[in-house]
């Protein structure tokens, strides 16, 4: 016996359907196999067909059609899906400063807009599931910052300002970031804390290496040794070091808090200049002992030779 699930939670899918919130619904199946047999189990929101000796799960919508994850009408339902989670997302973030990234925050919000309260089960990990959509906005935004406001000043491509050098690049985008979450600051050592949870951890990693490769993917970085994972790495910790420390910083823009990054920045680049220092001695000194021991070959295969012609084996052979 196995079952699959396939996309949103069914309570919540069914009670906004009949609502009007949304026309379609993604489903549920559960099937049974027993060797050729197949028992299906159906409600409105279940549907699976066999074909052949195969079993096929789609999706069925209000219209009775059935449908792949690649067609129209499936793209068409997760808009509408994504249209409704954005929609709880935004408005919940607004009681965010009266409630904490929690669930509390995200009934308020569905009941500000007028949805069922049911709705608040879009996000379905509640405060965790806020927190990775307020960060996916943020990554958004510095994304398109880098593009239009920082990669030209760094390749001098706005006649209007002056260039700026690549730390400086760094030290901008990582205080764009942390500046992205000073409406919430009063309330990030709660962000740290689901963070820091295992449910929340892995979330945080990969937020963490999105910001750290955007900004060097917009630096145009043309690493492509493990320089690629050290400077993302390094990177990585600046941020996550300087977001710890915003918690503590009520200067003006978090000031403090841009010095700090300013020094963290600078070192990081020292490193890395060390490092690449490093390989190029150490790549200089392979190079010598190679040559070294191709001398010491040569010098062996002509001791060889000498011997066999003063014993007079060449001759004999």
């Amino acid at each position: 016996m196995f079952a699959r699930k396939i996309g949103r939670p069914v309570s919540v899918a069914r009670l906004l359907v009949a609502n009007g919130y949304l026309s379609t619904t993604r489903t549920t199946s559960i099937c049974c196999r027993s060797n050729n047999s197949i028992a299906t189990h159906q409600s409105p929101l279940y549907c699976s067909f066999p074909l052949g000796n195969n079993l096929i799960i789609g999706r069925t919508y209000s219209d009775g059609i059935t449908s792949s994850e690649s067609d129209s009408s499936g793209s068409s339902e997760d808009d509408e899906w994504t249209s409704m989670l954005d929609r709880v997302a935004r408005a919940s973030l607004s009681f965010v400063d009266k409630h904490g990234w929690s669930l509390e925050a995200i009934q308020a919000g569905v009941k500000s807009v007028g949805l069922p309260g049911v709705a608040h089960g879009v996000l379905k990990n509640g405060g965790y599931d806020l927190l990775k959509y307020f960060e996916e906005q943020c990554n958004s935004e510095l994304s398109k910052h880098l593009l239009s406001d920082l990669q030209p000043l760094l390749f001098n491509e706005a006649p209007d300002k002056s260039s700026i050098s690549l730390e400086e690049f760094i030290v901008a985008a990582v205080m764009k970031r942390l500046q992205l979450i000073q409406p919430y600051a009063h309330r990030w050592r709660e962000a740290l804390a689901i963070k820091s949870d295992i449910r929340g951890s892995w979330t945080h990693f990969h937020n963490l290496s999105v910001i750290a490769d955007d900004i060097w993917h917009h630096s145009k970085d043309q690493s492509i040794d493990c320089d690629w994972y050290l400077k993302r790495a390094l990177l990585a910790l600046v941020y996550k070091r300087a977001e710890q420390r915003v918690v503590k910083d009520f200067s003006h823009e978090f000031t403090d808090t841009r010095q700090h990054v300013e020094q963290m920045v600078r070192q990081m680049m020292t490193h890395l200049a060390n490092i690449r220092l490093a390989r190029f001695a150490a790549e200089k000194v392979c190079e010598g002992s190679q040559q070294c021991l191709s001398e010491v070959g040569k010098a062996a295969d002509a001791g060889v030779a000498t011997v066999r012609n003063l014993i007079g084996i060449n001759k004999m052979s």
